[in-house]
């Protein structure tokens, strides 16, 4: 039977925001500078070992500054020796390669035990003292936990007195390579490995003058897209350039304030590194007026360059199939070429589809683009769903490029109430009779009256909605020039009452939802979702209420979504105040007994889930330092209850739920063997007996405690190899006996 599938997308993105505002709270406390990183010394060729950086240029301050704010002096935070807190006998042991096999010396590696707080401290503006010392005091923990050691001249580094109780974060990395992390238990072996450096160097010229500082930027295809890899300002005066890049293919980008790269190039480089000299040119501006057929002008309009086809790249054609003079003068290897090293490249036509750059018109209906290469390029102008395309040669300097667009239609919206007095709309919206969207633009009209531009001759059906009213429509005939359309707005119904169960019980997380039943296809409105619906959120006991309803016959239902419904009838809803209590069967209740293990730090984000095997049902509960969970209103069925816990476990267990109260115990801990969701069909596990729903716990001898070390010790064996899977099922231990090598199945981390 199959795992429910939770996401942890939600989880991951706390764990990333908590780490950004740590270290930027961090960087504002640290009061001394940071130390240089050390030197690392790479078993590779002296022209790739040797790198220098361009000497750094000093802030550049006004003559008189204004006199600081006082502030409280914060203690500096000093280094805390390694101490960790952790001690045991266990020992990880690792290696740092290129992925040519060459070993890494001096790499920087640390290991930190995920048992240690990644959660910083509370910040409390009303006691900074208290907080800067609450903060030294966990960065010093931080400090004291982490244990630093470098590879030896093998490329090889060890870790000794390890908890074997604790899994460990280590993490191998430097400047100038990256770093990467991997999660291991002592007793572990691990390896890292990184990209081998490739140098890339030249010269980046200019006709005209020089920039005092110009920056070059070397990006890899990303699989549509270019994903930059490395780049770097230099303000050297004879225009050179050198820095890390990657081999294979590249796209290689200079850039200066107002110059623009001549050539984009596209290279395909080789492991021996590469020479190309890039040239700059002084940039193109682009300017003019947007108007309509009238000529007036039309602001919110949007320019944009570059529309083309940008030229297909043909990577496969090597520099030396090459005779042509500029090609020899600007790409030159490092070393003497040899007809198996390659350096490929395609130059981009600095034209048709070079640009990308965008703006809007302003209340003028004017626009300007700077910093854009000259050359052949395609100027497109977009208005209230209407296109003017043109074709330019741009040229160093000013561009004025005025276009004049058929601007469609106008139409003015208002709206009165009952009495006759104006009424501000808040937006407005119009379908044609096959539903489809006009795309108009709002122009800035009188307060409360909404004016909009673009829209085709024809008959439309416009929806609009002012506060405190209900969402109303009428058809329109749309024709040339200025169409003014009024709304009545009549008053306005409001629902309210209360939900609860005859036991008196209020379902959490629910609302009440109205659909209007004469307009099954109503436009969405303003306080529902696209079909039409209107919504309230239950309070804690249960009251609710609705605003702005147009009278009618509307269906109601108490849900938790359009799958979970507890509750349906038909209400008629009067201008004024209606008042309608719901009752609701109790149906089944479940309260999910939680034992959290103590290696379960942080349980701000610990939660429990339920969800039927139908997928109909799925909701949660969030424990914070309670150790039960509570779900009411139940359909009879069978549920799976789940839980995960972020960088360790998954858990989830089975229970059949029947009518009344029920009960379920549940653990919830770090990862310590694998559940298997999936086992391939003819694979060598299916053969053996394994079955879905297994519980891993030992592989060839070796404990297994997460997916990744199943995978590390799967690795490890050969096809030639006999080894041993013993799993847990239905409360029973089994074992299979297998060959090394790939199982044929996968699992998750799980905890038992």
């Amino acid at each position: 039977m199959r795992a429910p599938k939770l996401s942890i997308f939600n989880v991951v993105q706390s764990v990333v925001t908590v780490c950004a505002i740590l270290f930027g709270i961090y960087g504002l406390m640290q009061t001394e500078s940071a130390p240089p990183p050390a030197n690392v010394f790479i078993d590779a060729p002296p022209e790739i070992a040797k790198i220098t950086q361009p000497e750094r240029q000093p802030v550049r301050l006004p003559a008189t500054q204004p006199e600081p704010t006082p502030r409280t002096p914060v203690a500096p935070v000093t280094k805390v020796p390694s101490n960790p807190d952790d001690r045991g006998n266990g020992t990880i042991l690792g290696s740092v390669v290129f992925t040519d096999g060459r070993v890494v010396a001096g790499m920087r590696v640390t290991a930190i035990s995920s048992g240690v707080p990644i959660n910083p401290p509370a910040w409390d503006y009303g006691d900074l003292p208290r907080t800067h010392a609450a903060y030294d005091e966990y960065f010093r923990s931080v400090q004291r936990n982490t244990r630093e050691t470098e590879t030896d001249d093998s490329g090889r580094f060890r870790f000794d007195q390890l908890d074997e109780a604790h899994t460990y974060n280590v993490t191998a990395g430097n400047a100038d390579l990256g770093s990467s992390q991997q999660a291991a238990k002592p007793g572990t072996q691990l390896k890292f490995t990184f990209e081998v450096p490739v140098m890339l160097a030249g010269i980046v010229s200019c006709d005209d003058g020089f920039p005092a500082e110009y920056t070059v930027t070397v990006a890899v295809d990303g699989g549509g897209w270019w994903d930059a890899i490395a780049s770097q300002s230099f303000r050297n005066k004879d225009g050179s350039y050198r820095l890390r890049a990657r081999e294979g293919k590249l796209r290689v980008t200079a850039s200066a304030p107002g110059w623009v790269l001549e050539e984009e190039e596209l290279v395909t480089l080789s492991s021996k590194g590469g020479e190309l000299n890039l040239k700059l040119t002084r940039a193109a501006t682009v300017f003019g007026t947007v108007t309509d057929t009238a000529g007036v002008a039309l602001p919110g309009a949007t320019v944009m360059l570059g529309n083309g086809d940008q030229e297909e790249w043909d990577g496969s054609k090597s520099w030396g199939d090459s005779r042509e003079a500029d090609k020899a003068e600007r790409l030159v290897y490092l070393e003497e070429a040899s007809s198996e090293a390659k350096f490929s490249r395609k130059r981009i036509d600095p034209g048709m589809g070079s640009g990308g750059a965008s703006t809007v018109t302003d209340a003028e209906g004017k626009y300007r683009l700077e910093s854009q290469r000259p050359g052949k390029n395609v100027l497109n102008v977009w208005y209230a769903g209407k296109n003017v395309t043109r074709e330019v040669n741009l040229v160093s300097g000013g561009n004025q490029q005025d276009f004049s667009i058929d601007a469609g239609c106008r139409v003015s919206v208002s709206a009165k109430d009952q009495s006759g007095n104006p009424v501000a709309l808040n937006y407005a919206w119009f379908t044609n009779s096959g539903g489809e969207y006009a795309s108009p633009q709002q122009l800035a009209g009188a307060t409360g009256v909404l004016e909009y531009a673009g829209i085709s001759e024809g008959t439309w059906t416009c929806y609009t909605q002012a506060e405190g009213y209900a969402q109303v429509s009428q058809e329109v005939i749309v024709g040339r020039g200025t169409n003014k359309v009024e709304f009545l707005l009549e008053a306005p119904g409001i629902l309210k009452g209360k939900v609860s169960s005859g036991g008196g019980k209020v379902p959490t997380n629910a609302y009440v939802s109205l659909i209007p039943k004469a307009d099954k296809k109503s436009s969405p409105m303003a306080n529902g979702d696209a079909n039409g619906m209107v919504y309230a959120m239950l309070a804690a006991d249960g009251a609710y209420q609705t605003q702005a309803l147009k009278p009618g016959q509307y269906a109601l239902e108490v849900q938790f979504n359009q799958q979970d419904s507890l509750h349906s009838q038909d209400i008629w809803i009067v201008a004024g105040e209606n008042t309608l209590d719901i009752s609701i069967a109790d149906r089944c209740n479940l309260t999910v007994n939680v034992r959290i293990d103590m290696e379960v730090k942080d349980r701000s984000q610990l939660y429990v889930a339920v969800s039927s095997k139908d997928g109909t049902i799925s909701r949660y509960d969030m424990l914070g330092e309670r150790t039960q969970a509570e779900f009411t209103f139940l359909p009879e069925g069978d549920y799976y209850i789940s839980s995960y816990i972020e960088g360790a476990a998954q858990m989830y267990v089975e229970v059949t739920v029947r009518r009344g109260n029920n009960s379920a115990d549940f653990v919830i801990g770090a990862g310590n063997c694998v559940k298997l969701t999936w086992v391939g069909e003819g694979t060598q596990a299916a053969k053996a007996g394994i079955q879905v729903g297994d519980i891993l716990i030992e592989y060839n001898g070796r404990a297994i405690n997460s997916y990744q070390e199943l995978g590390a010790a799967v690795q490890a064996t050969t096809e030639g190899d006999t080894v041993t899977v013993i799993v847990v099922r239905n409360g029973s231990t089994l074992s299979f006996g297998l060959k090394g090598g790939k199982m044929g199945i996968a699992g998750q981390d799980h905890h038992r």
